[in-house]
């Protein structure tokens, strides 16, 4: 018959077995452990080097590209738009530079730039779509048509910013009167729509 005292030590016993089989084994799994991540990690560091090194060469090649427009960019359009217009029309995320860039290429080929109108976010948010269809129905000029194919806001508003800011190719002569561009652009901008200053846009 076992006695109390005997069951309590192989009680202990077991407890003790159990804790030096974790020890042991915790020791052995952590050694290995800390052996792989120092792996891994010497592989992520390399790795990412590499891509560090192909993004620099990729930055020198793309700034020399960029050098070498801007060195011949006024060269090679010069006067080859003479006696033209342009009206700078700009999405929402564009950068004010390249903005500027487009604009002393365009003036170096002869281009006259009669203004800048700037899109907002609103004029592209879906969320605000059903206002900027209904906007644009409100100032459509007398006598213009806009597509009837074009459904969704954005081709309904470009329709009308075509009619109030394009000159007639044929006669060269505006698409519309000072008091319709107007009402069209100030309607726009006061819906949140659009952006540009009072007196810097003229059709082009």
């Amino acid at each position: 018959m076992i006695s109390l005292r005997q069951h309590a030590v192989s009680i202990a016993a077991i407890f003790l077995a159990l804790a030096v089989g974790i020890v042991l084994g915790s020791g052995v799994l952590s050694s290995s452990l800390v052996s792989g991540l120092r792996d891994d990690k010497a592989r992520m560091r390399d790795d990412l080097q590499a891509e560090q090194d192909r993004n620099s060469v990729l930055t020198e090649r793309l700034n020399a590209a960029d050098g070498f427009d801007a060195a011949v960019a006024g060269r090679v359009v010069r006067d080859t738009l003479t006696e033209r217009t342009v009206l700078m029309v700009a999405g929402p995320d564009a950068d004010p530079a390249d903005l500027d860039a487009v604009v002393a290429t365009v003036e170096a080929a002869g281009v006259t730039v009669t203004g800048r109108v700037s899109l907002t976010e609103s004029f592209v948010d879906a969320a605000g779509a059903d206002l900027l269809r209904t906007t644009v129905t409100n100032v459509v000029p007398a006598g213009v048509q806009l597509q009837t194919g074009a459904v969704d806001q954005g081709s309904l508003a470009g329709d009308l910013l075509g009619a109030v800011l394009l000159v007639d190719p044929g006669t060269g002569q505006p698409r519309s009167t000072p008091e319709e561009r107007t009402l069209a652009l100030t309607t726009l901008r006061s819906g949140g729509f659009v952006s540009f200053e009072d007196g810097t846009v003229e059709p082009a």
